[in-house]
């Protein structure tokens, strides 16, 4: 388990818990684009990075952001489960 008392998984952890969530909305509000994404995280991948409405070139730019951002999840998760501190949450709250 994990700080918000939920059992850990994947989906959750990137997606669906209440203390990261909330960063996927914030991504997409910097990014100008409105849109409800997936909550199974290869399906969230390809819905993120593959945005119809834009161009080609953009999806790796896109990958780029996304990958950024779970990364961004992972390291503050990690730093919360083995270090104890919390990094500055107005970036994940």
């Amino acid at each position: 388990m994990f700080g918000c008392g939920e059992p850990e998984s994947v989906s959750h952890l990137f997606l669906g818990c209440d203390t990261f969530s909330s960063l996927w909305g914030r991504v997409l509000h910097w990014l100008g684009i409105s849109l409800v994404l997936s909550g199974d995280i290869r399906h969230h991948f390809t819905q993120f990075t593959n945005m119809a409405d834009l161009p080609s070139a953009t999806h790796s730019f896109l990958k780029i952001i996304w990958f950024a951002s779970v990364w961004a999840i992972w390291k503050e998760r990690n730093n919360r489960v083995f270090q104890n501190t919390v990094s500055d949450s107005s970036i994940l709250a």
